[in-house]
């Protein structure tokens, strides 16, 4: 099925503007990403990027492509991703980040009393903890004391 020359140019300008989008996300998602401790939390990140980037490039296929995913439509996104990076990026990536850190910083001093309460019920709660090993090893040793022998046997003073 041929495809007209306007509905070609569309599909074109559409791909450049998914690509552009989708490379926004992907500064989006750097954000968090960059600060992530976690190798778990990086790899949630990049897959919800994999599947954000699948289903834009399906659903740009199913719905402007008329329900086929052209060959010039993965360079169409390949050449706005590109554009994005080259002109855009640099200027709204360090934004991003600022904003990152601010937001970063503003949940640190609303979370700071929940964390010192959770720092103080842990620290509570090993202190118990080692005062319970305590008190099981202090009665362990004391009920190893009294065993089937009588306390004159223990004493030395009758031996069997």
């Amino acid at each position: 099925m041929k495809l007209p020359l306007l509905g070609q140019l569309a599909q074109l300008l559409l791909g450049l503007g998914l690509g552009s989008a989708l490379g926004l996300a992907f500064d989006m998602l750097r954000v968090p990403r960059r600060h992530a401790r976690s190798a778990v939390f990086r790899a949630l990140l990049d897959g919800v990027f994999c599947l954000l980037a699948l289903g834009a490039v399906f659903l740009l296929g199913m719905t402007a492509g008329d329900g086929q995913v052209r060959l010039f439509l993965f360079a169409a996104i390949a050449g706005g991703w590109t554009c994005y990076f080259l002109w855009l990026s640099g200027h709204i990536f360090p934004q991003l980040e600022r904003s990152g850190r601010l937001c970063a910083r503003k949940m640190r001093q609303i979370t700071a009393p929940g964390r010192k309460f959770i720092k103080k019920v842990l620290f509570f709660a090993q202190k118990s903890r080692v005062k319970a090993e305590k008190t099981k090893i202090f009665f362990q040793k004391a009920s190893s004391g009294f065993g089937d022998v009588s306390f004159k046997e223990r004493s030395g003073r009758f031996k069997a």
